[in-house]
């Protein structure tokens, strides 16, 4: 089975990611690290079709940004780690919110959980090419979020949410917004499960890119729900507050034309 490096750029790995506990484990940490930085690496950034040859076949796979292929059997060996310990470290990266797993016949797909940072060719890691993806309008995150984001969270995803949607394309901006919104819920519910925030953050690629809505349409409404004493433990994620949406504007819409009265 082949698959070549994507390109000639470089996939932004944060240093941070070394002081998760997940990659701090005794024995298996460094395995883990070793498996999760190949991925990273290994991902497409765009959509991609190659051919996959295993056992005299040839089959044409279409991948989508953020995904790769793997062999269980021969992609072990290529990285220099045992069969057993692959398959039972890239298994613990699942449980933990880090990727799926979608097997095949001839091989298993990979879909990383977040939104791996690429830097093309000639520029320097830290510089960015290119416009990127800017925060074009004034989302209340706070200000520790932007380092928040990049850590790559393995331990955001221990309640029954542990898995991501396949072909996630949600950006850092999403991300920080999903960060904010467990924070701001923190503020009130100190004891609030950790939700998946790939999840949250998928969900909130949705409101913006499907339903046309903006981060800061976004948190003015999920404020005024907190505010509600209704609707405040209604709204307690993306999900609901996209289901909710036109019926939180309604209210809002009515509230306002009281108050001309």
């Amino acid at each position: 089975m082949e698959h070549k490096l994507n390109g000639r750029g470089y996939a932004k790995l944060y240093r941070d990611v070394l002081d998760q506990d997940f990659f701090k484990a005794t024995n298996v940490g460094p395995i883990r690290f070793a498996i999760y930085g190949q991925l990273c690496l290994r991902v497409w950034h765009v959509r991609k079709t190659i051919l996959v040859s295993s056992y005299g076949c040839t089959e044409e796979v279409t991948l989508e940004p953020n995904q790769c292929i793997i062999g269980t059997n021969k992609t072990p060996l290529e990285w220099g780690i045992s069969r057993s310990k692959f398959r039972a470290q890239i298994a613990a990266l699942a449980k933990a919110g880090f990727l799926t797993l979608t097997p095949a016949r001839n091989y298993t797909l990979v879909t990383l959980c977040h939104a791996v940072s690429y830097g093309e060719p000639g520029t320097q890691p830290g510089h960015h090419a290119g416009n990127g993806d800017a925060h074009h309008d004034n989302t209340p995150v706070d200000n520790n979020t932007s380092t928040l984001a990049r850590k790559h969270v393995s331990t955001l995803a221990r309640n029954q949410e542990t898995s991501c949607p396949r072909n996630t394309h949600f950006s850092d901006d999403d991300m920080k917004f999903a960060l904010w919104m467990v924070k701001t819920l923190r503020d009130r519910l100190p004891d609030l499960k950790e939700p998946s925030l790939p999840k949250w953050a998928n969900c909130i690629r949705l409101i913006r890119e499907v339903d046309g809505k903006t981060h800061k349409q976004m948190s003015q409404l999920f404020l005024w729900a907190q505010r509600d004493d209704f609707w405040y433990s209604n709204i307690m994620s993306p999900a609901k507050l996209r289901k909710q949406w036109d019926r939180l504007q309604i209210q809002i819409d009515q509230g306002s034309s009281k108050g001309l009265k």
